[in-house]
């Protein structure tokens, strides 16, 4: 994979430069501006993560970049906040999934590069209007290194 020639901005492809290939970054942010709601950890991983084809038992896996394109079922009854600002189906498999938080998977919307997640029971959630604007509000917890 060659993060040049993928559909995502470039303060990410800036970020992605400084994550050690066999690392991964976790961040807490919280979209909604009351204190009183928890924020959420949010991974963005590395190269190592992102194009793994094999699991530790050696049986194959969609590299997680491409899991949107692959995964139909994600798309027989979307729902969540902000859906009328998803693009259409076929644009949304081309979208580029870069990380995950409490199970699901953190993609960029092909067309303006917002930040969502798409649970496996359906759910999407806009979690922030640009990259920047996340790496603005979150904060950064930690460095997970793969051996």
């Amino acid at each position: 994979m060659n993060i040049q020639e993928q559909n995502v901005p470039q303060s990410y492809r800036d970020l992605f430069a400084t994550i050690p290939e066999k690392s991964n970054f976790f961040y807490e942010y919280a979209r909604r501006k009351k204190p009183t709601l928890p924020k959420r950890v949010y991974v963005i991983q590395g190269f190592f993560s992102l194009t793994r084809e094999t699991d530790d038992n050696g049986e194959k896996l969609i590299p997680t970049y491409r899991l949107l394109a692959q995964k139909d079922f994600f798309y027989k009854s979307i729902e969540g906040n902000s859906i009328d600002k998803l693009p259409s189906v076929e644009v949304l498999k081309t979208a580029f999934a870069f990380g995950f938080s409490d199970g699901g998977i953190l993609f960029f919307h092909p067309e303006n590069h917002s930040v969502w997640v798409i649970y496996d029971d359906l759910y999407t959630e806009l979690v922030a209007d640009t990259f920047d604007e996340f790496l603005e509000k979150a904060t950064f917890q930690r460095q997970w290194n793969f051996k």
